[in-house]
C-alpha cells in the first residue's frame, strides 16, 4: 500500500532560520499479529501514525519517507511480535535509534478490525530526546 506523507518546516521566532522540521508518515501494512490463534490465521491490517519533528531538513521528503517505511516495517515483519503495544515499542524505539536527528515522536497504531463494538483499538507512544 502506497505511504502519505508531507512535511513542514518550523521557524524560530527570532532569527527566521529554520530550527526543526516536522514530518507526518502514515502507511496501512498488513501482517500476521494478534493475541488468540484464531487472529494469527491470516494477514491483517495495521494502520500507522507517524509524527516527528527533526534537527535537519532531508533533501528529498521521499528518501526520508522511504528510511521510515524500511524501519517500521522491518520491525512490524522481522519479530513478528503479537501485541499492539510491543510493535509501538519496537517500531519507535528502532526509528529513535536509527535517526538521531529525531527530536520528538508520536507513533500511533491502529488495528481495525480488532472490536466489533469500536471503529479500531490503538496504542500511541509519545518519546521526546533529552539534551
Amino acid at each position: 500500500m502506497q505511504a502519505h506523507h508531507e512535511a513542514q518546516v518550523n521557524s524560530a521566532a527570532n532569527n527566521g532560520e529554520a530550527d526543526s522540521y516536522c514530518f507526518k508518515f502514515t502507511k496501512t501494512y498488513r501482517t500476521v499479529f494478534g493475541v488468540y490463534n484464531c487472529e494469527r490465521s491470516t494477514k491483517q491490517p495495521l494502520l500507522i501514525e507517524l509524527n516527528i519533528s527533526l534537527l535537519k531538513k532531508y533533501n528529498l521528503e521521499e528518501d526520508l519517507a522511504k528510511t521510515l517505511n524500511h524501519i517500521i516495517g522491518r520491525s512490524i515483519y522481522s519479530e513478528r511480535p503479537f501485541l499492539l503495544e510491543r510493535i509501538a515499542f519496537n517500531a519507535a524505539s528502532a526509528l529513535m535509534k536509527a535517526l538521531p536527528e529525531i527530536i520528538t515522536l508520536a507513533l500511533t497504531i491502529k488495528k481495525p478490525q480488532a472490536l466489533k463494538q469500536a471503529k479500531n483499538a490503538n496504542v500511541t507512544i509519545q518519546i521526546s530526546r533529552t539534551s
